[in-house]
C-alpha cells in the first residue's frame, strides 16, 4: 500500500479500512484536505480562454478573466470580512478549494457550459477526467 491514500467519497472508507486491518500496528493516520492541483488548474484555465472565445464569437464580449469572475460568481459565491467597522464582501477564491471542491467547480461550470452550448476540453488524460472516472466507480 502507498503511504498515502486519498478518498474521493465515503463509499472508499470500507476499503481504507480493509487497508489499515492489513498493516501491523501501531499505524499513524494523518488526515488533510486535498488542495486542488496544479493540473486542475492549468485545465481551468484553459476552460476559461475556450469560454471567452465562445462568448465573444457570439456578440458578449468575455475575457478569460471576466469568465473566471463570472464563475466564481455563479458557483462559489461570495465572503465578508469585517475590518473595524467596515463590511468587504469579495469573491470566494478558487486557491481556497481542495481537490474535491474543484472538481465539483469545474462540473458545475462544464454543465452550464453545455447548457449555452459552449463544449470545454477534457483530455482523457486530464487529472479531471481521473477523477470523475475514480467518482464514477465509487458511486
Amino acid at each position: 500500500m502507498a503511504d498515502t491514500i486519498t478518498l474521493f467519497a465515503k463509499e472508499q472508507l470500507g476499503d481504507l479500512m480493509t487497508e489499515l486491518l492489513r498493516r501491523d500496528f501501531p499505524v499513524r493516520v494523518k488526515i488533510t484536505k486535498a488542495s486542488r492541483t496544479l493540473s486542475q488548474n492549468a485545465l481551468y484555465w484553459q476552460w476559461l480562454t475556450v469560454m471567452a472565445s465562445h462568448f465573444t464569437e457570439r456578440g458578449h464580449r468575455l475575457t478569460k478573466d471576466d469568465a473566471h469572475d463570472l464563475m466564481r460568481h455563479k458557483f462559489l459565491g461570495h465572503e465578508t470580512k469585517t475590518v473595524g467597522k467596515t463590511e468587504i464582501t469579495k469573491l470566494r477564491s478558487t486557491t481556497e478549494l481542495d481537490k474535491g471542491e474543484m472538481t465539483d467547480y469545474m462540473t458545475q461550470i462544464d454543465n452550464w457550459c453545455v447548457d449555452h452550448g459552449c463544449y470545454l476540453p477534457k483530455p482523457e488524460d486530464s487529472e479531471y477526467q481521473q477523477i470523475m472516472r475514480e467518482m464514477g466507480e465509487c458511486a
